[in-house]
């Protein structure tokens, strides 16, 4: 099994940072693998240092930008990608993460996450049945808030419904993201 955190690459905020290697650590005990997009901060670093070479974690990285040293299998997007236009390997890299069992975005980022949501919201509207499950660990302070109300917005407009809406769970710690996340796949 294998669970891809998506998030900003910030390192900022700390609490948020610190839930999100507190996944990297509970999904290392539950001997589930992860995947992320390769680079620095919340979303793509955070995790793997949680995990800390206990599990294989593998990076999707695009634009021949080197990896996060807890990246352990490093995928370039960019080298896959040569005989194809127009920045395929960004599109390559968000193929590899979407083939993961199940998901956890650490909220607040911005809109290379906001697309890796959506695409979790479209490729289970159109293709992935049974529906892969997504956690938001919740963003509670700062600028850039992910909580229920945005998913709320996105049902209101229609992006967002049924059996899809019932996939997708918004968390406030590490304990609930991984839970939300494995439960059910193992």
């Amino acid at each position: 099994m294998r669970v891809s955190c998506f998030g900003s690459g910030k390192d900022t905020p700390n609490d948020l940072y610190e839930e999100m290697k507190a996944v990297g650590r509970l999904l290392a005990l539950r001997g589930v693998d992860i995947a992320t997009g390769a680079f620095s901060g919340v979303g793509m670093q955070a995790a793997p240092e949680g995990a800390a070479g206990r599990i294989p974690v593998t990076g999707y990285s695009y634009g021949g930008r080197p990896a996060n040293r807890y990246v352990t299998e490093l995928v370039d997007c960019l080298a896959l990608a040569r005989n194809i236009p127009f920045d395929a390997d960004y599109c390559l890299r968000l193929a590899g993460l979407l083939s993961s069992d199940a998901f956890i975005v650490a909220g607040g980022g911005g809109p290379g996450t906001f697309l890796e949501l959506i695409a979790t919201i479209n490729f289970n509207e159109k293709f992935w049945s049974p529906k892969k499950r997504t956690a938001i660990l919740e963003r509670r302070s700062g600028s850039g808030v992910w909580n229920q109300r945005m998913l709320d917005e996105l049902q209101l407009w229609g992006v967002l419904k049924g059996e899809v809406a019932n996939a997708i769970r918004v968390v406030s710690s590490a304990e609930q993201a991984v839970r939300w996340a494995c439960d059910g796949l193992e």
